[in-house]
């Protein structure tokens, strides 16, 4: 006598649907731990992927320029340089992007003096050219402060009759400067909103707002900004977006003026419109 067995669709569809969400959910878990792995190299690696400084040997020489050693409040020495233009006893201060440092942007800097007709004196972050330590938003700040009571004591500089002048990276720090302290005018160049808002175009899979320490929110402080503000951005900045720097502009309520760079790219040469642009607005005879 033979015994025929019946197979249950319903014990089927149920152990179909069991295997399926298993699989689901340790797809699930593979792609949570993998998420959350890349989210802690990235904040593990974080000052490595915002700041790209390149050291300087000390016999250097900087042509043309006077070098100085500032020490900042918690005993590290930074590096910075000074060009003096030969018919001129006002001052700009410029802060460069998060790559290279000053050996880098010296040319830049003298077509700086001739154009705006005024000293320039710019500074290496830590751990960028001639100077020590390692850079974070906290100490760039704090070195700032440092660079600003030096220009005031040791070199005479009036900062109410200075140009405050930021690229990049650097606008952040200029940024913050003048929501502290007045200064004739603050002119930016391809710089941004926050640092974490750059990073989620750049990442877009990571939670960036969440994760990074160092922020640079500029657009938290545009209110605090009371001073004449000058901005460019290029079209094609492949590293901080067009709208991003127009956005930051828009906040602004001092008298300001945005020049537009038209198929500028991030390190792109700044071309003789943009200064005469500068001028008009500065009023630079």
């Amino acid at each position: 006598m033979s015994t025929q067995r019946h197979s249950n669709p319903e014990q089927s569809v149920i152990a179909l649907s069991s295997s399926f969400k298993s699989r689901v959910l340790r797809t699930f878990k593979l792609l949570s731990a993998v998420y959350l792995g890349l989210s802690l190299l990235a904040i593990i690696f974080e000052s490595h992927l915002v700041y790209h400084g390149v050291s300087t040997p000390r016999d250097f020489h900087y042509a043309g320029c006077e070098e100085h050693y500032i020490r900042s409040e918690d005993e590290v020495t930074f590096h910075a340089i000074s060009y003096k233009h030969p018919n001129s006893q006002h001052w700009a201060i410029f802060f460069h992007g998060n790559a290279g440092n000053l050996e880098h942007r010296l040319g830049f800097l003298k077509e700086l003096s001739f154009e705006t007709k005024r000293n320039v004196l710019a500074v290496d972050y830590r751990g960028f050219g001639k100077s020590d330590g390692s850079p974070s938003e906290t100490y760039l700040k704090a070195d700032a402060d440092s660079l600003i009571r030096y220009a005031e004591d040791e070199l005479g500089i009036k900062l109410a009759e200075t140009y405050l002048i930021g690229r990049s990276l650097g606008g952040g720090v200029a940024v913050e400067l003048a929501s502290k302290h007045t200064f004739k005018a603050l002119i930016l160049i391809n710089t941004f909103t926050s640092l974490p808002d750059v990073a989620s175009e750049l990442y877009p899979f990571l939670p960036t707002h969440l994760i990074m320490r160092n922020r640079f929110n500029s657009l938290a402080i545009t209110d605090q900004i009371q001073i004449p503000v000058f901005q460019t951005h290029g079209t094609k900045d492949e590293l901080i977006p067009f709208h991003n720097g127009r956005q930051l502009y828009d906040q602004f309520e001092a008298h300001k003026d945005f020049w537009v760079h038209k198929n500028g790219t991030h390190n792109s040469a700044l071309p003789g419109e943009f200064y005469r642009n500068l001028k008009q607005f500065l009023d630079i005879q």
